[in-house]
């Protein structure tokens, strides 16, 4: 059961135009729902500001923000044990590095730092690219 602070924050929430989710409790199971219109019936029904989506899925490749610039920084699995809104992790396709392009003539490396994507757009989805992890990342401004 929620503290009467906790209820009167859901529904302030609500009356600030946030979405809420209800549970009915004499289900005995945790279904969230939308409660387009709640009826604040607090003892068969538990409520909560709607839940946004989580910043990382279960196996996205994550870097430390804080290993900026880090010669060859750790490469995390993102999983549900690291579950959370955690701002301290970066997608590692979000984040700038240098890259290798295969060429016909062989390896060329970028001038600049790209995102993932800006390096696809740069060389075409056909060109085979590595990011050159030895030489850090940068986050983007």
């Amino acid at each position: 059961m929620k503290t009467t602070k906790e209820m009167i924050e859901i529904m302030q929430a609500y009356e600030r135009g946030e979405e809420i989710e209800v549970c009915h409790t004499m289900l005995n199971v945790e279904n969230w729902i939308d409660a387009k219109n709640p009826s604040w019936n607090w003892g068969l029904a538990k409520y909560r500001v709607k839940q946004k989506e989580p910043k990382f899925k279960d196996g996205d490749l994550l870097v430390e923000k804080d290993d900026e610039i880090t010669v060859d920084p750790c490469v995390y699995t993102y999983s549900i044990f690291l579950a959370g809104e955690n701002d301290d992790y970066a997608k590692i396709d979000d984040v700038l590095w240098y890259w290798e392009f295969k060429m016909s003539d062989g390896w060329h490396k970028s001038e600049k730092r790209m995102t993932k994507a800006e390096a696809v757009a740069f060389v075409g989805e056909d060109v085979e690219i590595a990011p050159l992890y030895g030489l850090g990342f940068r986050l983007p401004q």
